[in-house]
């Protein structure tokens, strides 16, 4: 699907010309990227992961750059079972997406720092970087400490 074909669609989704309207004064301007962070659950992810691609492509079509961090269906802590099973989700989700013609990055690493106090810091160079390649960037929510602990 073009550029052009997935705004149709999305305008032909729309209830009202107003909201036609208000989707056009704000993004209707090319020269500015439009961010947004997904929030994707790893069981809606593990269960339908097509449909999750599919929504993200059509995202990455009409200019709304999603910035894709996913759950790990029900993993929690550092454990080795926890960071191969986001591992694969993270694999799973970039190839179905990649599948739809766009662009994606794994990003598994890097970009959440955890401090002594538990406290989370995002560190933006990677997902700058995938923007910029116009690459959909796809992380996989694994904090790390200074010294490396998951």
């Amino acid at each position: 699907m073009s550029e052009a074909d997935a705004v149709v669609q999305l305008l032909g989704s729309l209830s009202s010309p107003r909201e036609v309207r208000e989707y056009l004064d704000a993004y209707a301007a090319l020269d500015k990227p439009r961010f947004g962070v997904v929030r994707v659950g790893g069981r809606a992810l593990s269960e339908h992961t097509g449909e999750v691609a599919d929504a993200l492509a059509f995202l990455h079509r009409v200019r709304l750059h999603p910035v894709v961090c996913h759950g790990g269906a029900g993993m929690r802590g550092g454990s080795a079972e926890a960071r191969r099973t986001i591992h694969d989700l993270n694999t799973r989700l970039v190839e179905a997406v990649r599948a739809r013609g766009v662009a994606a990055r794994p990003i598994t690493s890097g970009v959440l720092a955890v401090d002594e106090a538990g406290a989370i810091a995002v560190h933006t160079a990677a997902l700058e970087s995938c923007v910029r390649a116009g690459d959909l960037p796809i992380i996989a929510p694994l904090g790390e400490t200074d010294d490396g602990q998951i």
